[in-house]
Formats: structure tokens, sequence, C-alpha cells
């Protein structure tokens, strides 16, 4: 039983990143800039679970790290947007090469958490303390909660 809420904890602090970076990223250009929003964000989040400056300092150094590596993968995709409209505006399409596509962005999206999602969610971790860990999961599952997503009334 340790097992899965330790998957549901690691799951539900994935979620919040990987939410938070979502909700911020949709509305990034309607709102100003993405990095300060999200890191506002954390440092909300940070205040409710009372973290240290030290674990405030060490937390927001592993977000700015992430936002940038993911800043980066995101230049590099922006020739993707011109694939999907050459496409869609196609005189035939070929499924096979959307197929293919598609395949390689998933492993694209696969590599993301890999090698930037999952080791700052491990970082965190490390850094926060079992109570805190807790709080943050509460926050996670009564957030979804009511967005009816992870740990919502369905589940």
């Amino acid at each position: 039983m340790k097992m899965w809420k330790g998957i549901a904890l690691a799951l539900g602090a994935a979620s919040l990143l990987v939410g938070a970076t979502a909700a911020v990223a949709a509305n990034a250009h309607r709102r100003g800039d993405f990095q300060q929003r999200f890191t506002s964000h954390v440092n909300r989040m940070l205040d409710k679970i009372n973290a240290t400056p030290e674990q405030r300092q060490q937390i927001n150094q592993i977000t700015t790290d992430a936002l940038a590596q993911l800043q980066k993968q995101r230049q590099e995709h922006a020739n993707d947007r011109g694939y999907w409209m050459h496409a869609l505006t196609a005189d035939e399409s070929d499924v096979k090469a959307l197929n293919a596509k598609a395949d390689e962005h998933a492993a694209a999206m696969a590599s993301t958490a890999k090698t930037i999602i999952i080791p700052a969610v491990q970082k965190v971790h490390d850094i926060l303390t079992p109570a805190q860990r807790k709080q943050l999961a509460d926050m996670v599952q009564n957030h979804a909660a009511m967005q009816g997503g992870f740990g919502g009334p369905e589940q």
C-alpha cells in the first residue's frame, strides 16, 4: 500500500508541475512572461507548505533550470507547427506520415518527462519534508477534485 501512496504522490507532484506548466503556457501569450507566472505559482505553493528560505532557493533554482530546458525544447520543436499546417492543407493526406509524426511527438514528450520533469520532481521530493510532501499532495488532490481530474470525484 505504501508503494501505491508513493506512486500517487509522485503522480500528483508531476501532475501539479505538468498541469501548472500547461495552464500557464496556454495563457502566457495573453498575460505576460511564462517563467514569471510559473515561478509565482511555485512560490505561492511554497508559501502554503511553509518552505524554508533554503528550500525556497533550491526549488526556485530547479524551476528556473527546468523552465530553461523546456523553453529550449520548445524552440527546437517550433517547426512542427508548419508540418501540421502543411499536412492539413495538402491536396492528399499521408496517414502513415502523420502517424509517424505523432509517434515522434509522443517519444519527444516521453523524453522530456524522463530528462526534465522527473528529475525535477525527484529533486523537489528530496528537498521537501514528508509533512510538506503530504500538504502538497493534499493541495494537488483537492485542486484536481475541483477540476474533475487526478484524484477527482470519478476516480
